[in-house]
């Protein structure tokens, strides 16, 4: 991973999503038996996102644009962000992108053993979200299909 070819920025980046998840997300950890952390998420719920709110911006964004020379800050600003708003707007709809959790980060320890680590703490969000998908697969999507097809008000 690196940030505007700059893997200096990396720690920077991650330390800014931490912070944002404190302020107005979820920081989900996964230990291992001994307690040791061994992988992390942090999600935005609905109603925020990375550096959506003014809180956000304040402690979060602007240190974090002060790192990056002045490229970076337009490519970010006029280029990144609307393109990604865009794409999400475009998939789900304008007025649904501050309605969805939005997974920002997600890391598990590169020595750590265990398989599928990441994808059982996607589920746990998304099982909290939608209670359904705890169900055995056959409900799981006749139940699933009945909410994608059901008219919204």
């Amino acid at each position: 991973m690196t940030i505007g070819h700059d893997p200096e920025l990396v720690i920077p980046f991650v330390n800014a999503v931490l912070l944002a998840g404190t302020i107005e997300g979820e920081i989900h950890v996964a230990e291992d038996a001994s307690g040791t952390i061994v992988g992390g998420a942090v999600w935005f719920g609905p109603g925020s996102e990375f550096c959506h709110s003014e809180a956000q911006q304040e402690r979060v964004l602007v240190p974090l644009l002060v790192q990056f020379d002045d490229e970076l800050q337009t490519w970010w600003s006029e280029k990144f962000l609307p393109e990604y708003h865009g794409a999400i707007d475009q998939e789900l709809g304008p007025s649904k992108r501050l309605r969805s959790y939005h997974l920002q980060l997600i890391g598990i320890a590169p020595n750590h053993p265990s398989q599928q680590l990441a994808t059982r703490m996607i589920r746990a969000v998304l099982e909290k979200v939608c209670p359904e998908l705890s169900l055995p697969p056959g409900l799981l999507l006749s139940s699933l299909w009945r909410k994608l097809t059901k008219p919204t008000r």
